[in-house]
């Protein structure tokens, strides 16, 4: 077997390991190794991932964190699995940023099966970091002021609030609706930011 086809199949054998694990909620990092201190990361192929179990039925927001350490090298995506698989079309996006952290409202949603995060396009250091709930917040409070340094220096920074319920398919019994525009143009980070319908992004694209 070719080593480009044996790769190909370890990273699949791989991610549908981390598909179907229980136990803690924990993401699971595909082409990516970890620094051996902190939270750097590095990503191994021109496709890294993290894939995050279901979260907690108690869980109501997870908050992403990443930087990078050049303009641009992020592209952050979160792709939603709701029994079917991960897809272009059930996932949000944003054009390339230095930094970004994104809140994700995931309550109301018992039947999300995975989530997904590509956190860049190609073989790059970065920052990775998470939290749920408190944490969650406590974390975003904490990287508040590295955000603003980045603005002031006009570096491209995402910032996303997004509600998992608007990226639910329709189903009988869902109280909220159950789709969302194609695409949604704002503002560039360096200038006074725009909310997005049905939730808000600060960046120069987002893309759904």
């Amino acid at each position: 077997m070719p080593i480009q086809r044996f790769r190909n199949v370890l990273r699949a054998r791989i991610a549908r390991a981390a598909e179907n694990r229980g136990g803690p909620f924990l993401p699971t990092g595909v082409g990516v190794a970890r620094r051996e201190t902190g939270d750097e990361w590095r990503a191994l192929s021109n496709d890294p991932q993290f894939l995050f179990p279901t979260p907690p039925k108690e869980a109501t927001s997870l908050v992403i964190y990443l930087s990078a350490e050049r303009d641009g090298a992020l592209t952050p995506r979160l792709y939603f699995n709701w029994g079917g698989g991960f897809s272009q079309a059930d996932s949000f996006g944003c054009e390339p940023a230095r930094a970004a952290l994104i809140r994700l409202d995931v309550a109301g949603c018992p039947d999300l099966r995975r989530l997904r995060l590509d956190p860049l396009e190609g073989v790059a250091e970065f920052a990775f970091r998470w939290g749920l709930d408190g944490e969650g917040e406590a974390l975003a409070r904490a990287v508040e002021a590295e955000l603003a340094d980045y603005e002031a220096q006009r570096a491209p920074v995402a910032r996303a609030d997004l509600r998992l319920r608007d990226f639910a398919p329709a189903r009988p019994g869902r109280p909220f609706p159950g789709r969302r525009p194609g695409s949604v143009t704002t503002r560039a980070a360096s200038t006074s930011p725009r909310a997005c319908a049905r939730s808000s992004c600060w960046t120069s694209r987002c893309t759904w």
